[in-house]
């Protein structure tokens, strides 16, 4: 039973890890890197690019400040503003070409922070000064056509896909990983409304 895997960056290759911490071939694998994955698949660089989103978080700030606001989003895919349950205004920006680079690079790009500040203080007026707490930046996988790759590798028979949701991973995260083990268990999903993420559909 592999418990863990791991990414080797230089020599790009998977690693997996059984109960007794030796070495294994697994007979499925599942690659679910994001944005690594094309550091370790040629296939999906054809298909898919790895990018980094910037972005930063305050600390609590009172509603005697300045009252909760909804999710605010300028433009498709760039600065998005929510506001978290303990009050914390959390700010990104998608990934645009002023900010591909290196996905594994975490740090803030400042010209970036600074617009993402900008974009925020004109939400939030009253909260200006913004109590900046942490800023980071994190890899994301885009596909070309927009939707995930979620279902069995094109071309390696023993691997199946479940990466690429350009930003949308955390409402399709539960979903994707159920289908991945019906695929594993049944064949295919349940639902055929995800046959359209396959990743065959590029080919």
């Amino acid at each position: 039973v592999a418990l863990r895997s791991g990414l080797d960056r230089e020599a790009k290759r998977l690693g997996v890890r059984t109960r007794d911490r030796s070495d294994a071939v697994p007979v499925r694998e599942v690659l679910a890197f994001e944005g690594a994955l094309p550091e370790i698949d040629e296939w999906t660089r054809e298909v898919a690019v790895a990018a980094r989103v910037q972005g930063f978080s305050t600390t609590p700030i009172p509603a005697s400040i300045e009252p909760a606001a909804p999710i605010v989003t300028l433009g498709p895919g760039h600065a998005v503003l929510r506001e978290d349950a303990a009050g914390r205004l959390v700010v990104t920006e998608g990934p645009e070409p002023s900010n591909r680079g290196d996905p594994f690079d975490s740090s803030p790009e400042p010209v970036a922070q600074a617009r993402l500040e900008e974009f925020a203080r004109s939400c939030r007026p009253l909260a200006a000064p913004l109590p900046v707490a942490r800023r980071f930046a994190f890899p994301q996988l885009h596909t070309c056509d927009g939707l995930p790759l979620v279902g069995p590798h094109p071309m390696r028979s023993a691997t199946l896909l479940c990466a690429g949701f350009n930003g949308a991973d955390a409402a399709l995260a539960f979903s994707a990983g159920r289908v991945v083990a019906e695929w594993i268990l049944l064949g295919r999903p349940r639902d055929p409304a995800w046959e359209s993420f396959s990743p065959r559909r590029m080919l």
